[in-house]
């Protein structure tokens, strides 16, 4: 078994308030865990309007399986039209 992390910023152009981030924040999160059954959480820039990071946790039975579960997610959330990749870094233990 091995262990996978993936740790992902974003940009949030549309965003105008806190209250505009909170929404897109849930719809990315509560997507990803329905789409891939992974744990998500947001972990820095809570108080910025425009900016947002995440860590992704994911497990599978080799690395050929991870990566493909990883540019899956990728591919999900490249195609998001309400917000920008600016970082995206994957890990495997």
């Amino acid at each position: 078994m091995i262990a996978g992390k993936i740790v992902f910023e974003i940009f949030l152009p549309y965003c105008r308030s806190l209250k505009d981030k909170r929404k897109v924040v849930k719809s990315i999160k509560d997507s990803l865990q329905n789409n891939f059954k992974i744990s998500i959480a947001e972990v820095d820039y809570e108080n910025m309007w425009q900016r947002s990071k995440f860590i992704i946790a994911l497990a599978g039975k080799d690395t050929h399986f991870l990566n493909s579960r990883v540019q899956k997610i990728f591919d999900f959330l490249k195609d998001n039209p309400d917000f920008e990749i600016l970082d995206f870094k994957k890990e495997y233990f």
